[in-house]
């Protein structure tokens, strides 16, 4: 089965059925197909064919649902991109998908020009004429007919595009089989149906918000579509007024939920899933969904662009386990392995986690090297592993736990150690927001952990610590937190984590710069750079000792060995 076929059936058994809701807009299935069928057709004559790559550049609007399923229909390759990306990764992404159209405001595509492209550029709905020669409303409105022919499960259906670990975007490729895979399975567990209604406040660009609106049209249901990442108080009058049945969130969201005061005055009985997946959710504010969400069921996920999702926990299983992700989704088998590639067969030992199935992507767009580094082929052919770079452990009922990213494990005094426990901990204490958990070099230790975080309340320093000694080992225990407005996020919403740890880097290199006397212009000028002053960032004798004099810890540093 194809994407482009999720509509066609569910056109043809439910014309009338509102497929989407986008402000005041209410756009049946009958509706959404004739108008992608007609933009596919429009696609076509630009020279728009099979394989070929459209960039859709529109966020969470009809207009990105109407280009994803006509590209679909056209045979082309639809690769969602969220429109604030900066410029720098734009043209990145431009070069190495090498699109033969993209979509998008005026504003966006004035950007798109300044990376030459020779696509064919197409304006969004609603947008000042600014002399683009082709514009999405009309080709959606004539209501052309398309002549070509159709994709098969085994072509490549779209390109996901997601930051690597040195922060140059790969492109995640899917075939329609691939998304077939992973839908089937999500809904399986999900039990969607025609009757269900969701709430997408995901960008269409991140491959979770794109599987609800996926899965939606599939068994017929309704989409209500948000801005991403839109203010909880609307969240709250959605389900109420759209009678919204399932919720797709993160655990930011989860916590902005629980701050507010609308569960009372608000009717939240339609409401019968909530899922949560991206990062990580404390097991407090684990407890808080099931105490201010009675009868909802509640599923904690882990998922990678790669595959999609990989485990769910059985909400029946969450009180009792609020830090697992569960068992592997149906028709997906995964496994750990040790640093020499062996199934590891115990529980409690940690190992990388491996996925098996036909949700796996086909591979990194043009790009084998970090293809062949993370996929495996199986014993039977198309049969691929993913090694997902994720350390877990399961326990003797053989649900799963995170542990942290393979690359982000230190040692501490000996002892391996993952930011990504310590992140959990602090991120679990009443009254912080987000945080992130930084490994910083040690004369004595090797390394330490410290933290920057968001309050909302009065916390010190010295509450954090004392709340982590109680949770954590002494090698894990964070040295040193400091407290900011804001974290600067991802697109998706999680904290960033790798544009901190560059930005960290980067401070750290100027420390040699600044011994030998020299300060470079905007060193300062990072909303974090208070921070990092206050973690001693730029006072190198603080975090390491030249081989020249003794590893004992200056009298002004900023961390101790001492338990707080």
């Amino acid at each position: 089965m194809t994407v482009d076929c999720y509509l066609r059936d569910t056109a043809r058994k439910s014309p009338e059925k509102i497929a989407l809701v986008h402000e005041a807009m209410r756009i049946c299935y009958a509706d959404l197909l004739s108008g992608s069928i007609s933009l596919a057709s429009h696609l076509c004559d630009l020279g728009v064919t099979g394989g070929d790559r459209v960039l859709i550049l529109t966020g969470n609007s009809p207009e990105t649902v109407y280009s994803i399923f006509a590209s679909s229909i056209c045979k082309s390759v639809f690769v969602p991109i969220n429109p604030g990306t900066k410029d720098e990764k734009l043209y990145s992404i431009i070069r190495s998908a090498k699109p033969k159209a993209i979509i998008g405001s005026s504003e966006v595509l004035k950007r798109v020009e300044g990376s030459r492209t020779d696509a064919t550029l197409i304006g969004a709905f609603n947008d000042p004429f600014e002399g683009w020669e082709y514009e999405l409303a009309s080709m959606i409105s004539r209501r052309s007919r398309f002549s070509g022919t159709g994709p098969i499960d085994v072509d490549i259906a779209s390109i996901m595009y997601t930051s690597g670990s040195t922060g140059e975007p790969k492109g995640v490729t899917l075939t329609h089989s691939n998304i077939n895979s992973a839908s089937t399975s999500t809904n399986e567990y999900l039990k969607n149906s025609e009757n269900d209604t969701i709430l997408d406040v995901m960008p269409l660009s991140f491959d979770y918000g794109l599987y609800q609106l996926l899965m939606s049209v599939r068994y017929g249901g309704t989409l209500v579509l948000e801005p991403c990442f839109v203010h909880v108080d609307r969240i709250f009058r959605q389900i109420e007024n759209e009678r919204v049945t399932g919720l797709p969130i993160v655990p930011a969201i989860a916590e902005s939920m629980l701050r507010m005061n609308h569960f009372e005055r608000s009717d939240l009985s339609s409401l019968r899933y909530i899922t949560s997946t991206g990062q990580a959710i404390a097991p407090e504010t684990v407890h808080r969904l099931i105490d201010k969400f009675p009868g909802v069921d509640i599923y904690s996920m882990y998922g990678l662009t790669e595959c999609k999702r990989v485990a769910y926990l059985d909400p029946a299983k969450l009180r009792r386990k609020p830090s697992s992700v569960g068992r592997a989704i149906p028709n997906t088998e995964v496994f750990l392995l040790d640093n020499e590639g062996r199934i590891i067969e115990e529980h409690g030992c940690v190992g990388e986690l491996a996925v098996r199935g036909s949700n796996v992507m086909l591979g990194y767009w043009n790009d084998e090297e970090s293809t062949r580094a993370v996929i495996r082929e199986g014993q039977y052919c198309a049969d691929r592993i993913l090694l997902s770079g994720d350390l877990f452990r399961f326990d003797e009922e053989g649900d799963l736990y995170f542990v942290g990213r393979r690359d982000d494990v230190v040692k501490i005094g000996g002892q391996k150690a993952s930011p990504v426990e310590v992140e959990r901990v602090i991120g679990s204490m009443e009254g912080i927001d987000s945080c992130v958990v930084l490994t910083i070099p040690h004369g004595i230790l090797g390394n330490v952990f410290v933290s920057i975080a968001v309050k909302n309340g009065d916390l010190r320093d010295i509450d954090v610590r004392k709340y982590c000694s109680r949770r954590l080992e002494c090698h894990q225990m964070p040295k040193k937190v400091v407290f900011v407005d804001e974290l600067p996020l991802t697109d998706n919403g999680k904290v960033d984590r790798k544009g901190i740890v560059r930005e960290m880097k980067l401070y750290q290199q100027m420390v040699e710069i600044f011994r030998a006397g020299g300060m470079p212009d905007g060193l300062h000028s990072s909303p974090l750079s208070g921070a990092f002053r206050e973690l001693g960032l730029l006072e190198g004798d603080l975090w390491t000792h030249p081989p020249d004099k003794p590893a004992v810890e200056s009298a002004n540093a900023p961390i101790t060995n001492s338990s707080p």
